[in-house]
């Protein structure tokens, strides 16, 4: 709007004065009043266009000294604050160990960071159990709100306090396997176990990724023990078994 607007300003003062001159030179030559008046009334229109015209210009100007204003005070904000930036989140890992030989406890602790809502939940089978039931022992589930890393859970039998009085007797061979997990854990730890109670045995961690079926160890596996002993058991591949100690 500058360009144009001062252009079309200084064209209206040129024609306001050509009219002027026109007017005073037909009024010097017809010597009429009207000629004078006319040439009066077309010098006042030019000047009120003339200022409007340099009105206009001077309010183009200022908005856009008010635009750069503005744009430069945008591009001048300082930058926004930086968020904080979120911790990584650490899960936690449960390492176990299976203590007293005689009577065996469970024993177990998180890394990596504080454990929450913990469960153990040992599946254990009888293999001598005298009515030559299939049936898994009762479960003796240990729970925990929350373990830190520098506590540990237990040490909890793994026999049911029912069972060591009804069913299980001393010298009885005990199979089964422990599942240890909480919801926030890296995996869920599940541990192979046998030992003949009153005596001792062994444990043996397994694999990630593998998870014992009950149905096939209380149907083909219990029996195969019953009848071959546990030599199979000390053969399957990926198993490192560790024998139960007093203390971990």
């Amino acid at each position: 709007m500058s360009g144009e607007t001062v252009a079309s300003g200084w064209i209206f003062v040129g024609a306001g004065i050509s009219g002027v001159m026109v007017s005073w030179c037909a009024a010097s030559v017809f010597s009429q009043w009207i000629w004078r008046l006319l040439a009066f009334a077309v010098f006042i229109l030019a000047v009120m266009l003339s200022l409007n015209a340099v009105d206009r210009w001077l309010e183009s100007k200022n908005e856009s000294g008010l635009m750069r204003d503005v744009m430069r005070s945008v591009h001048e904000l300082p930058p926004p604050p930086s968020l904080p930036r979120q911790p990584t989140r650490v899960e936690p890992d449960i390492v176990a160990v299976v203590v007293n030989p005689a009577t065996p406890w469970l024993v177990f602790w998180p890394v990596h960071a504080t454990a929450k809502d913990v469960q153990a939940n040992p599946l254990l089978w009888d293999v001598d159990r005298e009515d030559k039931s299939l049936n898994s022992l009762r479960i003796n589930q240990m729970k925990y709100d929350w373990i830190r890393q520098d506590q540990h859970a237990g040490p909890t039998s793994l026999l049911h306090a029912d069972d060591i009085n009804t069913v299980v007797k001393i010298g009885h061979r005990i199979f089964g396997y422990i599942q240890i997990g909480c919801p926030d854990c890296r995996t869920i730890k599940l541990y192979f176990v046998y030992f003949e109670y009153g005596k001792g045995g062994s444990y043996a961690e397994i694999p990630p990724g593998k998870v014992p079926d009950p149905r096939t160890i209380s149907e083909k596996l219990i029996p195969a023990i019953r009848q071959d002993g546990p030599q199979k058991l000390f053969a399957i591949p990926g198993l490192s078994w560790v024998q139960i100690h007093e203390r971990p």
